[in-house]
């Protein structure tokens, strides 16, 4: 009978391979023989935006192309966020679609490996245990080969190198721009935007507040002041340029409150309507942006993190020691795991699940004949965690900030201004490594992860495939992404799946906590995450499930913007918006006569959202209330 069950079982596993692999074969030869849609691009001509570089991107749902599409797209649904999905009909060139075919074939790929390795496992039993792990340890070796594939293509593709260098164009430009608003020759005249950090929870809230803060003062062209003399991680005048470099110029020292804008900012007691303009990417980078990055908002807010998060040379001093004491080599694997509070945000992850990870990294790098020391640097807000991978993982050299996870244990010290200086530490080390493994459900993370964007986008790179979550997918806290729209149809195996009949369906977060509900319930990453389906007729009621995320994409905008041939509107501030042009050899380079604060007209909170109908947010509810978290 055993014998039987054997054989079922052996028959079972290599149907469900063999159907994975030919699904995987069929995406790539498909992914490189696609035709280009042409696509038609509306400017919003509401009153609500009264932005000129920043606002809803409204999509037609026709095309120009005399082609017959190459599939019946379903009418898309009436909502809220629809204006904000990115639509593939708007990748005209072929360079562009073959480089959003890569990035899609990665995500297949990893989407693939988190669904085997978190449900191969469970073939296991009586007489099937040991076929099982043979048959999970062939499937990582398909992988491998396939990621190495990848890479081949991405190193030798015209395409991606044309990507690289456009993204570095964007890149110089964003920093430009920021240098400009932030360093005004007279701060005093200069409009200008308060932003107070008094939060108080964790460092990443706090920074995340200030990332918010900044976005805001982009929108409207102004200088960014920081008071951050209030948070208890900086306390007093001088407590954030201690650490860190300030954020406004030498000219805006004692500049005063003139066309300055004080109230409702960093929008800690922001209402999320408001905050949700955070999704708002500039119409100067968005197109190339999207067409061009996995992660268009990680790669957006890591810019602007990269400058909020400067370091002052004594503490980048401190850093540069730490790793010559420590052994902190390259190549190297870093591992952030929150435990104390992290049990009333999110489920409990044992060590071996982060380390499965290094060990996929490890092997990838022998896979292409490379034999290096296996080593991991882990930021951790409990020592006996970094203890727990030493005894588990003896062929690691483990390396790890112990006077930073002391600090963090400490329920009393965790948050004091004496943890600040072990924070940077970690958060650096961890966006400098190799390969990142932690859980996006933590703030601290997120910015690790966000500051790794910055540093890749020096080459112009994508370090979207360098981090891993083993929890929920990256996002920013109670602002929920715009809706991911699917590619393929989908059919129900799981009991919670989602299911749709044809391409052209969004699939939304339903409400501001989703990923924090999600990463408390339903705990593990394994290529599927909660979501609805929106419905036409009552958007807010769509069925709910767990939607398959290789058929659907996520890139997605949220911005206004007008066809190339359009001349920019005047007709808020009687100035033109700004723009960028092509250039053949050095990317993109910003007209001499253009400015960033040209076209912008501050938000009006209390219009959009009045403070009568805000519902205060709860101090520190689901938010990063730890040193390390």
């Amino acid at each position: 009978m055993l014998a039987i069950k054997d054989r079922l079982s052996a028959r079972a596993t290599r149907a469900v391979l063999l159907v994975m692999c030919l699904c995987l074969g069929w995406v790539i030869i498909s992914g490189y023989s696609c035709r280009t849609l042409r696509y038609e691009v509306l400017t919003s001509k509401s009153e609500e935006s009264t932005l000129m570089a920043f606002g809803p991107l409204n999509f037609s749902l026709r095309s120009n192309s005399t082609e017959a599409p190459l599939i019946k797209t379903e009418p898309v649904a009436q909502s809220s966020v629809d204006k904000k999905t990115f639509d593939p009909t708007m990748l005209t060139g072929e360079d562009d679609t073959r480089v959003e075919r890569l990035a899609r074939l990665e995500a297949t790929i990893e989407g693939m490996r988190e669904f085997l390795v978190r449900h191969m496992p469970m073939l296991s039993g009586p007489g099937n245990s040991t076929r099982a792990a043979a048959t999970l340890v062939k499937a990582r070796e398909y992988l491998r080969v396939m990621e190495a594939d990848v890479a081949a293509i991405r190193d030798t593709d015209q395409a991606v190198r044309k990507s690289a260098e456009k993204m570095r164009g964007l890149r110089d430009y964003v920093r430009n721009t920021i240098e400009r608003l932030q360093n005004p020759a007279d701060c005093k005249s200069a409009p200008k935007l308060r932003c107070l950090l008094d939060n108080t929870c964790g460092f990443a809230a706090g920074v995340h507040d200030v990332l918010w803060c900044f976005v805001a003062a982009l929108h409207m062209g102004r200088t960014l002041i920081l008071n951050s003399t209030a948070w208890h991680y900086a306390p007093g005048d001088s407590g954030w340029t201690k650490a860190l470099l300030p954020l406004a110029g030498p000219s805006c020292n004692g500049a005063g409150t003139s066309n300055m804008t004080v109230n409702g900012y960093p929008g800690y007691d922001s209402g999320l309507k408001e905050r949700s303009r955070i999704l708002d990417l500039p119409v100067t980078i968005a197109k190339d942006l999207v067409a061009n990055h996995r992660e268009p908002y990680a790669w957006w807010y890591g810019q602007i993190m990269a400058f909020i998060l400067r370091l002052q040379n004594s503490t980048r001093k401190l850093i540069e020691d730490f790793k010559f004491n420590n052994h902190y080599k390259h190549p190297i694997v870093a591992i952030h795991i929150r435990r104390t509070d992290k049990k009333r945000e999110a489920g409990f992850h044992d060590v071996a699940e982060y380390m499965q990870h290094a060990e996929e990294f490890y092997s990838t790098l022998a896979l292409r004949g490379l034999s290096v020391q296996k080593r991991v640097f882990v930021a951790a807000d409990d020592p006996r965690v970094i203890t727990d991978i030493r005894l588990k993982f003896p062929a690691y050299e483990v390396i790890s900030n112990q006077r930073s996870a002391r600090e963090a244990f400490d329920m009393k010290a965790r948050d004091k201004s004496s943890a600040l200086t072990g924070m940077l530490i970690d958060i650096h080390l961890l966006a400098e490594s190799d390969y990142l493994v932690c859980t996006f459900s933590s703030g601290f993370c997120r910015v690790a992860y966000e500051l790794m964007q910055s540093r890749y986008a020096e080459t112009g790179a994508d370090a979207t495939p360098k981090a891993v979550s083993v929890d929920v997918e990256y996002f920013y806290a109670f602002v929920p992404f715009p809706p991911r729209r699917t590619l393929y149809p989908n059919t129900r195996v799981f009991e919670n799946e989602l299911e749709w009949t044809a391409p052209g369906v969004l699939i939304e977060r339903h409400d501001e906590v989703a990923s924090a509900t999600e990463a408390k319930e339903k705990i593990y990453a394994d290529g599927f995450n909660t979501g609805r389906l929106v419905d036409s007729s009552e958007p807010a009621n769509g069925p709910q499930g767990l939607p398959a995320n290789f058929k659907s994409s996520k890139r997605s905008t949220s911005h206004e913007t007008r066809a190339p041939s359009e001349k920019p509107d005047a007709s808020v501030h009687g100035k033109p918006s700004p723009r960028y042009e092509a250039s053949s050899h050095a990317g993109y380079r910003e007209p001499e006569a253009v400015d960033w604060s040209s076209g912008y007209k501050p938000y009006d909170r209390e219009a959009a959202w009045p403070s009568a109908s805000r519902t205060p947010r709860k101090r520190c509810e689901v938010c990063e209330p730890t040193a390390s978290g």
